[in-house]
């Protein structure tokens, strides 16, 4: 592809350049701000080069990304196929995972009918998109784990489906599948969530201002939907379809974004990251004790 072959490019100038260089100040200054430069090209040309073989796989199958909700009282979806969206991008053995993860967020609402409103706060659906993409990355990391567990004959993936594999995880395996995402792969991500939701961390600093006034024997639920009716906090209305389109994006996304960082680094390295906040937990998604979803598993449901 021709962005490839410019990241090539611009990794083969780097590394044509010399390390030590005998030189006075000014000169020394100038080659250290010439190589910040390209270490900048670098970095830009490699997430713009993950961003497009992420969007271009959904092109692939003829799928549209969901728009941005910021600014919004209500969402407004193009209808896409969900079916391809939920299947279309992983190998069989990885379904069940991914059913469970939505049914961890969409919970109670599961029976509901599909357009039945839920009126919540934008950072919550931000939040739930956001760890949906780091479920999707980490899952893919989980089946090649367990792919090689396989081929290397390992007890622990012997006989074993790659459900009751990622199940049995402890904290070190669950690290080591959840990783360090790469610098470059967190911006593209980063970029989605912010082009749809906005600043989460704004979000979420508006909302705990908000949960910080009330007192602490309310209960967390109570407070954040008493906070949404009154607009203290910026909300949208999403139906169960749209929130369970959400989350399928999301999985996605992040599962995709793995698929191009791999391929990307093997031809020129990317910049290490730090590991995601938190635990994604394989048969329970994650868990939001600060702010969970009314009517999801992790809370308790007003629908039930």
């Amino acid at each position: 592809a021709r962005e490839l072959q410019a990241l090539q490019s611009l990794r083969g100038s780097a590394e044509g350049q010399p390390r030590t260089v005998s030189a006075d100040g000014d000169t020394q200054s100038l080659l250290r701000r010439i190589e910040e430069v390209r270490r900048d090209e670098r970095f830009r040309a490699a997430r713009n080069l993950l961003r497009l073989k992420v969007l271009r796989d959904f092109e692939r199958l003829d799928l549209q990304l969901v728009p941005p909700l910021k600014g919004r009282g209500e969402a407004a979806f193009v209808r896409t196929d969900l079916r391809a969206l939920a299947t279309g991008f992983y190998p069989s053995d990885a379904l069940d995972l991914v059913r469970e993860h939505v049914l961890s967020v969409i919970g109670a609402w599961d029976h509901l009918v599909r357009d039945y409103p839920l009126q919540l706060a934008l950072f919550q659906v931000g939040e739930v998109y956001s760890m949906s993409a780091l479920f999707g990355y980490s899952l893919r990391r989980a089946v090649l784990r367990y792919r090689l567990d396989r081929l290397a004959g390992g007890p622990g993936a012997a006989g074993r489906t790659l459900q009751d594999y990622v199940s049995a995880f402890g904290v070190i395996e669950m690290e080591q599948v959840v990783g360090a995402v790469s610098q470059e792969a967190q911006a593209v991500l980063d970029h989605r969530i912010f082009a749809l939701f906005g600043d989460l961390g704004q979000l979420s600093a508006e909302v705990q201002a908000v949960m910080g006034a009330w007192p602490p024997e309310e209960a967390g639920e109570a407070r954040l939907s008493q906070a949404i009716e009154l607009g203290e906090v910026e909300s949208v209305q999403v139906t169960v379809d749209d929130l369970r389109r959400l989350v399928l994006e999301g999985v996605a996304f992040g599962f995709l974004l793995g698929k191009a960082e791999a391929d990307v680094d093997s031809v020129c390295e990317l910049t290490p990251g730090e590991s995601p906040c938190g635990l994604l937990l394989f048969g329970g998604a994650h868990t939001n004790e600060h702010h969970p979803l009314p009517g999801s598993k992790s809370s308790g449901s007003e629908f039930r």
